[in-house]
């Protein structure tokens, strides 16, 4: 990845959403004592004072875990969806920046297509792409299905997502907002979140 972008990136999301430190000490995978730190009192703010120790250290340890998945993923903002009506974990967020290199030396839309809408081996039904405009400007929206091994014994679960892979004007990079989840029954006011939460991505210069 290049140096520091010459552009700020702002958005917001609804309630819900808990903010993970992704960037601070970001290459730590695991071991990372602050993101432990962090993990155990955001787990014991979001169960309550009365929660006994056995319910903080699973969610503390899935804080953490996200935290760890959200940096290897390169994302420069991380979230995960816990909403109060619901109990447990129901999608995550990422945001990060693609940039260019030898493959794609420049982000038109058909490299983006190729990136982020091309079928592969996990992909479960069709892909749905189209170009849009946003306020931060236009961008390629993705909604597709995916199966992913989730546990050792190679045992796999169908995860919807929504990607937004939004160009600037202006700069050379792309803003990559993706959302997934597990719960499908809930995958249209999912998505309809991801496109709200799209829409108010704001891109400055710095």
């Amino acid at each position: 990845m290049s140096k520091k972008p010459n552009y700020e990136l702002d958005f917001s999301v609804p309630p819900g959403w808990v903010q993970l430190p992704v960037l601070e000490n970001r290459r730590a995978l695991r071991g990372d004592r602050k993101v432990a730190a962090w993990a155990a009192g955001q787990a014991q703010a979001m169960l309550g004072a009365n929660a006994v120790p056995e319910e903080v250290a699973p969610r503390a340890a899935e804080l953490a875990n996200l935290t760890y998945e959200a940096r290897a993923r390169g994302a420069m903002n991380g979230f995960a969806l816990y909403p109060p009506r619901r109990r447990g974990l129901v999608g995550i967020l990422d945001v990060k920046r693609l940039v260019p290199d030898r493959v794609y030396p420049e982000l038109t839309f058909d490299a983006l297509r190729k990136i982020y809408a091309k079928p592969s081996a996990d992909t479960v039904g069709d892909i749905g792409e189209e170009q849009i405009d946003l306020a931060s400007g236009p961008a390629l929206r993705v909604h597709c299905k995916r199966a992913e091994s989730r546990d050792p014994t190679g045992q796999s679960v169908v995860m919807e997502g929504v990607t937004y892979a939004i160009r600037p004007p202006g700069i050379t990079d792309a803003i990559v907002m993706t959302m997934s989840w597990g719960a499908l029954q809930l995958g249209d006011h999912l998505a309809a979140m991801a496109d709200a939460i799209a829409q108010t991505v704001k891109i400055t210069p710095a």
